[in-house]
Parts: structure tokens; sequence; C-alpha cells
């Protein structure tokens, strides 16, 4: 059974973006594994809205939810750092509804951009039985000092974590 014949609408990214993003699902829709690293979200009843899909909020949830678990689990801060990181830019392209009844979604991560004192990272979220993402984003993170707020260069053992999971020619929105 597809989604459409479960009742859940395609929406071609074209609707999103323009004429430029006519293929963009067809790119992507098979790029479930250039986002090496993920999580399982089982879902709540308080993640659906009264009109039965999960609310656009949420998606914003899940993106940090798998950013939170890649830190926790890969030792991103070196003991005592002086610096931190701060989501500075998101977004969220909404490619088709996550409906009730689901029972969990996998939020899928990989590293697009590493500079001096950021990173951004990619985000595609996934419903367990399809291979179409049903959600694309990215954050930027940058890192500052805790002392003074600024802008401080990336610590070496974050920029080699991140580098391992850096993917090259990724698919960028039109516009960012």
């Amino acid at each position: 059974m597809t989604a459409h014949q479960a009742g859940n609408p395609v929406i071609p990214l074209a609707a999103h973006g323009g004429a430029e993003n006519t293929n963009a699902q067809e790119k992507i829709a098979e790029r479930r594994e250039a986002y090496p690293f993920s999580t399982q979200i089982v879902l709540r009843w308080s993640d659906f809205d009264m009109m039965g899909h999960v609310n656009n909020v949420q998606y914003m949830r899940f993106f940090e939810c798998v950013v939170v678990e890649f830190f926790r689990t890969h030792d991103v801060f070196p003991p005592a750092s002086t610096v931190t990181a701060f989501a500075a830019e998101n977004m969220c392209r909404f490619v088709k509804p996550l409906n009730y009844p689901l029972h969990a979604v996998e939020v899928r991560m990989r590293v697009e951009r590493i500079g001096k004192s950021s990173v951004r990272f990619g985000f595609a979220l996934f419903r367990r039985d399809e291979e179409a993402p049903s959600a694309l984003g990215y954050w930027v993170h940058v890192f500052i000092d805790r002392e003074s707020f600024r802008s401080a260069p990336m610590p070496e053992q974050s920029r080699e974590m991140f580098q391992k999971y850096f993917v090259e020619g990724v698919w960028t929105p039109p516009g960012v």
C-alpha cells in the first residue's frame, strides 16, 4: 500500500520551493543512507494535533533529539571545554504529513558543512515503512566562548568527530 492509498497525500517538493525542485524528491528518496547517524523516536499521543497528523512544531523537536543524542554519544565537547554550541539557524521542509496511527519515526542526521566556528547538520525524517523522507531540514550550530558569548573556534576534537559524519555533495534547498 502506498502512502497515498493509506490516506497520506504525497506533496511534491516542487510545491514547496518552485520548479527547480521538480526532481528533488526522486534525488533524495534513495538517499536514506546518506544520513549516517540515526535515532528512533517513539511518538506520543501529544505529538499529534487535532487533524490527526504530527504537529509541525514536533519536527524541530525530533531534529533536536537526534542532535542531542549525537552530542551525548560522541563526546563532542572536550572535558572542561571553554566553548559550547548554540543553534543559530534552522529550517524544516515538510514533504508529506506524518498521520495517525504511527508508532515511531526514524530521524537521520549528517554533517553538511564544517566551518571555523560553525557546523551545519542536515536531517531527514522517515516513516519506518517508507523510503522517501517525510521532512528535510538543517540546523547551524555556532561555537561560542562560555564566558564572553562571542564566536570561538571549534575544538579540534569536535571537528574530528564531525568530519566522520560529513557527506559531500548534499542536496541544499533553494535560497539556503
